[in-house]
């Protein structure tokens, strides 16, 4: 379920169940449309909207590239089968709206995703792997905007190939990618919550387990305005 918090006011937190009952990863909320874009960690999971007038629905496939929203019933579950051709992914994690008019959504085993809101087509933006491979981006897991409106991305690979996980930027326009950030020991772990301060100042994010089963977030100050 998708909950709302304030985190400047105490105990304000509301669930919206209308949202839909699955294995929620993100939503991004388009601030144009105020629809919000819904992701599901789950093997064949979907992508969703829930427009403004409460309705859910989910992706599926279309001719080409393009997307045929389906209506579902946020509590008839499995939500996921209530679609026969919905556009099915092993596990969709985290989203993102960018102000050029996309939702960028980060795949688990394929890599990331663009939605244009726009043309209303869901296209692969980014190849991805889940080899290990130190000078690729593997398992991509979530997601956020940079200062300078670039992807930064966290790795989760479900395996020890390395002693280390990476955050990675993607540049929105050329595709072209490089490690910004490299944390080592955190054995089956993820990275994840990555977001900048509005001055681009200070980086936040988290390490699912850490080095020993704990959580742990980390700040890291510098000059990110040109990431």
């Amino acid at each position: 379920m998708v909950w709302e918090c304030d985190p400047f006011q105490k105990n304000l937190a509301r669930p919206y169940p209308k949202m839909g009952i699955f294995s929620h990863e993100s939503a991004a909320v388009d601030p144009n449309s105020k629809i919000v874009y819904l992701t599901e960690d789950d093997t064949d999971g979907l992508f969703y909207r829930f427009l403004p007038d409460s309705k859910l629905q989910a992706a599926c496939y279309g001719k080409g590239s393009n997307v045929i929203w389906k209506d579902v019933v946020h509590d008839k579950l499995p939500v996921k089968y209530q679609v026969k051709d919905g556009i099915k992914n092993n596990k969709w994690e985290g989203c993102v709206f960018h102000p050029d008019g996309y939702i960028y959504i980060a795949e688990t085993r394929k890599g990331i995703f663009r939605y244009n809101i726009k043309k209303n087509t869901l296209k692969l933006f980014y190849k991805s792997e889940r080899k290990g491979d130190p000078t690729k981006l593997n398992a991509p897991d979530n997601i956020c905007i940079t200062p300078k409106g670039n992807l930064l991305v966290t790795e989760d690979p479900g395996a020890t190939w390395t002693n280390y996980l990476e955050l990675w930027v993607i540049n929105h326009k050329t595709r072209k990618s490089y490690p910004l950030l490299r944390v080592h020991n955190h054995d089956g772990s993820e990275l994840t919550g990555g977001s900048f301060t509005k001055d681009g100042k200070r980086l936040y994010f988290s390490s699912q387990r850490g080095k020993n089963g704990n959580g742990i977030t980390y700040e890291v100050k510098g000059d990110f305005s040109n990431i």
